[in-house]
Parts: C-alpha cells; sequence; structure tokens
C-alpha cells in the first residue's frame, strides 16, 4: 500500500506572549485558524523547537471539468437514381435519404472528489531568523519534499490585505525565509503565502512597523484577509488549477 501524502504548513512568527497579534506573527495567526478549521490541537514539541499538530485530513471539494461528449444528428439529403421501368426505359428519380452524423461537443462535468493526506502544522518556536531549524527538523524526519511544504509569513512589501502565492523565490528580505532556504542548502523549491502588511514605511522604522499591532481600524479587513488565506491554503493542500476549483 502507497504511504499518505505528506503536507507541511508552517507559519512564521516570534515566540512569546509580547509578540501575540503583530505583524511579524500573522503566520502564526493564519495557522491558528487553519488548525480551528481542522480541529487540530497545538502542543509544544521540543526535538523539533516547535508548536505542533498533526492529523489525517479529507477534504471533499467539486472540480470543474470540461468532456466531450458524442452526440448524434440527422442529415437528410435528396438522391438522384435511376430506374429501368418494366419496358426498358431509364427514368431519373429523387428520393430522400437520412444519414445519421456522429460529432462531439464540450460539456462542464461536475466531478466530485476526496483528497486524503496527513496534515502537519508547525509554529517555530526559535525566534523569527532562525525558523529554517525547525523547518529542516521537520522535513528530515517525515521525509518531506520542499514542494510539499507551505510556508506562511508576513510581507511588507504589499499592503494589508492583500495575499500572494509564490514558489521557488526569493526571500525579498524576510529573514525567516531567507534562514529556511539557508538551512535547505539554497533551495527555494517550497510554496509561500504571503501576507500583506505593508505599506511598508521603510528605513529604520520597518523594525518596529512589523513588531506592532495592527490597528484597529484594520480588524475587519484583517479578519477577512485570514479567511481568504484559508482557501487559497485549502486550495494548495488539494493540489488542483485554482481556477477550477468550487470551494
Amino acid at each position: 500500500m502507497a504511504s499518505k501524502k505528506i503536507k507541511l504548513i508552517i507559519g512564521l512568527g516570534n515566540p512569546g506572549a509580547k509578540y501575540d497579534e503583530t505583524r511579524h506573527n500573522i503566520g502564526f495567526q493564519v495557522l491558528e485558524t487553519l488548525a480551528y478549521r481542522f480541529q487540530m490541537n497545538f502542543h509544544k514539541e521540543k526535538k523539533f523547537e516547535a508548536e505542533f499538530a498533526s492529523d489525517d485530513i479529507e477534504i471533499s471539494y467539486k472540480l470543474n471539468k470540461k468532456i466531450k461528449v458524442p452526440f448524434k444528428e440527422s442529415i437528410e439529403k435528396i438522391v438522384q437514381e435511376e430506374v429501368e421501368d418494366e419496358n426498358g426505359k431509364v427514368n431519373v428519380i429523387e428520393k430522400t435519404i437520412t444519414e445519421i452524423k456522429t460529432s462531439y461537443k464540450k460539456e462542464n462535468q461536475v466531478i466530485e472528489k476526496v483528497s486524503k493526506f496527513k496534515l502537519i502544522l508547525a509554529k517555530p518556536q526559535t525566534y523569527m531568523n532562525e525558523s529554517g531549524r525547525c523547518a529542516v527538523k521537520l522535513m528530515q524526519f517525515y521525509k518531506i519534499k520542499p514542494e510539499d511544504m507551505l510556508v506562511i509569513h508576513d510581507d511588507v512589501s504589499l499592503d494589508t490585505g492583500k495575499l500572494k502565492m509564490a514558489f521557488d523565490s526569493g526571500a525579498g528580505g524576510q529573514h525567516g525565509v531567507e534562514d529556511i532556504i539557508e538551512k535547505l542548502g539554497g533551495n527555494k523549491k517550497f510554496h509561500r503565502l504571503k501576507f500583506g502588511v505593508g505599506p511598508d514605511p521603510g528605513g529604520d522604522s520597518r523594525a518596529n512597523y512589523v513588531l506592532s499591532t495592527f490597528p484597529k481600524s484594520q480588524k475587519k479587513l484583517l479578519e477577512e484577509t485570514i479567511n481568504q488565506a484559508q482557501n487559497l491554503i485549502q486550495t494548495w493542500l488539494i493540489e488542483e488549477d485554482y481556477q477550477q476549483i468550487t470551494l
């Protein structure tokens, strides 16, 4: 029997109550919401240096697929035929014949599918710039390929409320991602969900900005974006074309 697919999702942040709900810890917030959706509970796992949750997951979904459907059409034709009568006279008569032609057309078909896999969620309990230690320990222990890992992190280059999926791309100055790439020996072939926390104040203000909390005026926007992030993550988990999925 083939082993069950394993998916690893790591949310980046800093451990400790003083960092709760800061912009830099949005990866933790998104992961906690995901754990609630899948009814998974975190516990501290020293060997992974992480708060850790794991469970077997099933996701039911509908896939819209175009299929070729055969259909038959009747085509009536008038043909001439020579007929010889009893006196040997040849007469030309017309008669109608019906031909059946088979053609194909494309139709949308809704297919119900179920995706099954083992899901691992982790919040590194090192500081942000050492996140790679947790990622590598989990990948080595569970023999997870980089392409089966999704890292969720803040991104000051995106305005708050914006989300972006990325694969095989540079860290863009995000220190947690930089450390993961370094610990993987420069391998960038893992997936990332960038959660916008900008606009970027730039310069010396950036560090204080990402370590501060979101203003109350952005509470509703933040909740909506976290919910949108859940749908993107679920789409990544079932590995189908984003445009075809009906969640």
